[in-house]
């Protein structure tokens, strides 16, 4: 079908809807102490934040070149920007 290059990109926003939904359904009903509390108690540290935003911002423009490489006039085109967003 000529979209295989697409799936790695599904994946991924796959991948972050699951993790705001999860984590909106865990805090959704928390009050503000709860809130702080849960913070606190899963706050990672900052070396592995780092590592995480940076790896997945690095992840987002790789997929954003590929987009961009592989575009073509024909409806594939059509496609791949709401991929990438």
């Amino acid at each position: 079908l000529g979209f295989r290059w697409f799936s790695p990109l599904i994946g991924w926003d796959v991948l972050a809807a699951t993790y705001m939904a999860w984590t909106w359904a865990v805090i959704w009903s928390y009050d503000p102490a709860q809130t702080a509390s849960h913070a606190e108690f899963e706050e990672p540290g900052r070396q592995t934040v780092f590592a995480l935003i940076l790896g997945g911002a690095l992840a987002s423009l790789v997929g954003v070149g590929v987009l961009l490489a592989k575009a073509r006039p024909d409806h594939v085109t059509s496609v791949a920007p709401s991929v990438a967003v």
